[in-house]
């Protein structure tokens, strides 16, 4: 079922989401695997959603060019073993690219 979520209020879970882990982790550059899931279960989205309301994320805030309320990096660093142990996960996959580990900022 797909749930309706407007592409502000995903941003702002996605913030929130990914704050609260990269606090917890003492990191800048935290799981985007991780996030996923914090994300998903606050709004109950699926994976399919979750990767289109990240694409269109990524597309919102790279043209807003630091005019939004937030920056984000959307990184392939990862370690063959993560990697590995994540594959049966998947990567999020950005403008054709795997994408494993996330940093934001707000504006």
């Amino acid at each position: 079922m797909k749930i309706d979520i407007d592409l502000r209020s995903f941003e702002n879970v996605l913030y929130s989401c990914y704050f609260a882990v990269s606090r917890g982790q003492r990191a800048e550059y935290v799981s985007l695997h991780t996030v996923r899931d914090m994300v998903m279960l606050a709004t109950r989205i699926d994976k399919a959603q979750w990767q289109e309301l990240l694409q269109r994320a990524w597309n919102d805030i790279v043209k807003s060019q630091g005019t939004g309320p937030y920056g984000i990096s959307l990184e392939v660093d990862a370690t063959p073993t993560e990697r590995a142990r994540r594959r049966h996960a998947g990567a999020a996959v950005i403008d054709g690219t795997p994408r494993w580990v996330i940093a934001m900022r707000a504006s």
